[in-house]
């Protein structure tokens, strides 16, 4: 069955709903949020649906003697009416939900599709639909005639696959263990630290609190939570996939979010992926200024550095251009505790260059 998910707070692209020609029956389940979060449905709330497209327009919240509309939590199944699938072609449904007073909650567009089937309504086709239709009647009344032994046990290997349907069903998509569902593929969630209880898929926007602060480059991104009674993690992709970031979830507070491809903009501390004595390593991109021999640059206090590297314009160093024994040109850095000095031999070629040095290190 078709799920769909509907934001009080946000809006968003218009979703499709899909059937088929004479396809009697189709449902669609609605998981109703509020700014990312599930929605609690009061009793007393109602529900109707507007239709208008190729098969007509109308309203209705009921189909026959049975209520069209039904809902548990904030899950709603929705049942599409005959009309609305008698012809091939599309429109526009919509959704209003009202409390028990009459105020409005809700309004919601969709857009649903409905697939032709080839060669429905001729006189052979619908001699042949009937032909099954009588089939299946009959099929299904010979299934309502069995009556379950109540008096009847499992044991043994029945037991047993019962048991593991069972467990499977607790899993999902499909009994696959990969969690719950939480946001679908157009909703948003507005707080990443709210997301640390359950195993699942989010969307993030730019109003998302607690995302790094330079994940955004115009676009949304995806972040994969996962958890269990000993274990919690977030990893986070911007939206072209350039940059990727991951942070723990440890003694209940969330951790700073680590980087596996730093931007590395200029004075900008990042902490990676990597430790270093069950450190945390840090990197950050330092302008030390144009060059000249014996040039200094602090890097700041309580670091230990464990590496670094770094170019004077377009050179990387350490540096050596031209043959031995003659004018050689060379430049190099040294770090010495919280200083970067830089040696480089006296030549126009590297004079007045921007020098930066990337320093790799731990914090005391």
């Amino acid at each position: 069955m078709q799920t769909i998910y509907l934001d009080l707070a946000q809006k968003n692209a218009l979703q499709h709903i899909y059937a088929k020609q004479g396809d009697v029956g189709r449902c669609f389940k609605a998981v109703i949020l509020d700014n990312g979060e599930p929605y609690s449905i009061e009793r007393g709330t109602v529900f109707t649906v507007w239709y208008n497209g190729t098969s007509g327009e109308g309203n209705y919240s009921s189909v026959g003697e049975k209520s069209a509309i039904t809902f548990a939590e904030n899950v709603l199944q929705v049942e599409l009416i005959s009309q609305m699938l008698a012809s091939h072609g599309g429109g526009t449904l919509c959704i209003e939900m009202h409390n028990a007073d009459g105020t409005q909650i809700g309004l919601w567009n969709l857009l649903y599709f409905c697939e032709a089937v080839p060669g429905m309504g001729s006189a052979e086709a619908t001699s042949h639909y009937t032909a099954l239709s009588e089939v299946a009647q009959q099929a299904i009344s010979a299934a309502s005639t069995f009556k379950t032994d109540e008096n009847l046990k499992l044991s043994g290997v029945a037991a047993d696959a019962k048991a593991v349907g069972d467990e499977l069903e607790k899993k999902a998509p499909a009994g696959y263990g990969l969690g719950e569902e939480l946001l679908g593929h157009t909703a948003f969630v507005s707080n990443l630290n709210s997301a640390n209880l359950k195993t699942g898929f989010y969307r993030c926007s730019a109003a998302t609190a607690n995302c790094p602060d330079d994940a955004f480059g115009g676009g949304p991104l995806l972040a994969i939570n996962w958890h269990n009674n000993a274990l919690c993690g977030q990893l986070l992709f911007n939206n072209d996939l350039t940059q990727a970031y991951f942070r723990s979830y440890k003694d209940g507070v969330w951790q700073p979010w680590n980087y596996l491809n730093p931007p590395m903009k200029t004075g900008v501390e990042y902490a990676t992926m990597e430790r270093n004595n069950d450190k945390i390593v840090y990197t950050k991109l330092v302008y030390c200024g144009t060059c000249s021999n014996g040039l200094q640059k602090s890097i700041g206090s309580n670091l230990q550095v464990i590496r670094y590297s770094g170019y004077i314009g377009s050179v990387a160093v350490p540096a050596m251009i031209g043959a031995p024994n003659s004018a050689t040109l060379y430049a190099n850095f040294y770090v010495n505790g919280s200083v970067v000095q830089v040696s480089c031999s006296n030549s126009t070629e590297l004079s007045g260059k921007p020098v930066y040095c990337r320093i790799w290190y731990t914090k005391e």
